[in-house]
Formats: C-alpha cells, structure tokens, sequence
C-alpha cells in the first residue's frame, strides 16, 4: 500500500500560512539550497505547474482512499485543508513540521476548524544547526478522554 505524506512550515505559535513571513531567512546555506525548490507557488485557478500533479475530480477521500491501494511511490499532498482532512480521516501516513524559532503572531494554523481532537505519535525529530524543528509524526489510534475514537 502507497503511503500519503505531507511537510509544512510552520511557526512556533502553530501559523503554517505564509511561511515566508515567519522563516526570517532562518535557513542556513544548506538548508536554503535543499528547501528552495520547495517553495515554488501554486495556482488553483489555471493549469497546473507541477509535474506529477493531479486534479482530484469528487470526494478528496475517496480519491486518496483509491490511490493508496494502486500502485507506485508514496504520495505527497500539499494544503492546509488538504492534510488536516486527510489527518482526521485517517488517510495521512505521516506529517512532517518544520518548526522555525519565530511566533507569526496571524494566520491559519493546520488545526483551525478541526472537528474532533486526535494523537499524533513523533516517529522522527531533528534539529537543524539554526534551531529549525524538524518533527514527523504519524496519526496515532488511541482513545482520547473517553472518546470512541
């Protein structure tokens, strides 16, 4: 079965909007090179710029639900709305935070509007040598409070 990863930059104070506004030029030379070609901008209302890029026709779950048990490489999804549903439906494999050592202070964080609380199990964590948090996480299915789920 394929897996369904997801990155985000976030702030510390949770922001994963705009990480332009919040990273202060907080890479070092290596990680500026390694993440520059990540930053590139997306358009939703034209074609897309993207190689391998899909547009999802119908349920986002159902989409991803069929593409997890074809064939191929891992799958990776991008946006905020995106992953948290993927999150909250089971459906995302792992979610990797690139944490930087700043508060944006405004913007959407991945949690915003999430319909029921969850766990997440840290399968990985580094720190970068200018105090970026790199953490990866996976769903994890416990009971939380009382919960069924």
């Amino acid at each position: 079965m394929r897996k369904v990863t997801a990155h985000l930059f976030s702030s510390v104070d949770g922001v994963v909007e705009n990480p332009g506004t919040f990273q202060f030029g907080a890479f070092g030379a290596e990680e500026g090179a390694m993440m520059g070609a990540a930053l590139a901008p997306v358009t939703v209302t034209g074609p897309l710029a993207w190689e391998n890029s899909t547009v999802i026709e119908g349920d986002l779950l159902d989409f991803v639900r069929g593409l997890k048990e074809g064939d191929g490489g891992d799958i990776s999804v991008n946006g905020i709305s995106v992953i948290r549903q993927l999150l909250e439906a089971g459906l995302l494999d792992t979610l990797t935070l690139t944490i930087h050592p700043a508060a944006a202070g405004q913007g959407k964080r991945l949690f915003d509007g999430a319909t029921e609380p969850f766990r997440l199990e840290l399968v990985d964590s580094q720190v970068t040598p200018v105090g970026n948090a790199i953490l990866t996480y996976a769903k994890k299915d416990v009971r939380i409070l009382g919960r069924d789920s």
